[in-house]
This record gives structure tokens, sequence and C-alpha cells, in this order.
């Protein structure tokens, strides 16, 4: 069974257009879930094609596109990569990722006026308190760590 991934996924569109066509081009609807396409490039063989599911969507403040999307194994940090540099219609965009199995978490963000992705991660021992509780664990009532050490 693969460990899962839970993403959001923030984009700023400069148009509603430019929304509609993103969504025609990277979501589907099949057996009743909707998905979001993260195959990098334009390959239509289904062995290159990958997708994530998306468990909701919202708006942010700024009227932002917001997606909640889990994927196998690892964050879509290459399609997001790929998405921000092939489409010039966006604003901003912005992928956070947190694997609980695996405890990592991290984030992705581009920046349009520098064409600059900067991305941050985490794990092991360089995990906040605050990084543990969005992991879902919570400390040992033992020892007080994250990770029980009292056996």
């Amino acid at each position: 069974m693969a460990n899962i991934c839970e993403n959001r996924l923030e984009i700023v569109f400069e148009s509603i257009a430019a929304e509609t066509e993103w969504k025609a081009r990277y979501l589907s609807i099949e057996h009743g879930k909707q998905w979001l396409d993260i195959t990098l490039g334009e390959s239509d063989s289904e062995d290159q094609q990958s997708f994530a599911k998306i468990t909701d969507e919202d708006r942010g403040d700024n009227n932002s596109l917001i997606l909640y999307c889990d994927s196998r194994w690892a964050p879509p940090t290459e399609f997001f990569t790929y998405m921000v540099e092939s489409n010039p219609a966006f604003i901003a965009a912005s992928l956070e990722y947190a694997e609980p199995n695996m405890a990592f978490i991290g984030s992705v963000e581009w920046d349009k006026e520098t064409k600059n992705l900067s991305e941050t991660h985490r794990s092991g021992i360089d995990l906040t308190d605050d990084d543990w509780h969005i992991l879902g664990h919570e400390k040992c009532d033992e020892c007080s760590k994250f990770t029980c050490e009292c056996g």
C-alpha cells in the first residue's frame, strides 16, 4: 500500500477564463471522484499518467483556487514546477505538503516577478511542534516526545 502525501495547491489566476482553461486541462472526474492530473509534459501514455485525488476545493481571500489532494508516495513538486513554468496566466501559486507516515512536511512557492521557485522541506529533528501537529501526531504522555522513546 502506498504512503499518502496530503497536498494543498493554491493558484491565483489572471482571469476567470484562465482558471477555466486550467481546470479543463488538469481536472477530471472518474468513478464519481475529482482528480488532478499530475502527469509531466504532454504525454498521453497511460504508463506515464499520474493523478492525485482531490479531497476538497475552496477559495482563498484573494479569490484563489485552493485544491486539497492526496498523491501517492510523494508531493507533486515536479508537476508543480512544470505547471507554473508552462502557464503564464498565474499571478501566484504555492504547494504545501505533509506526509504523516514518513514524517516530512514542506512547501514550494512560485514568485511571478522573479520567476523563482523556493522550497522548504523539514523532516526528523527539524520538525517543529506545529509540524508534528499538522502531521497528526501527539506527544507521548510518558516521555513528552512526538517520537516515543520510552519503549
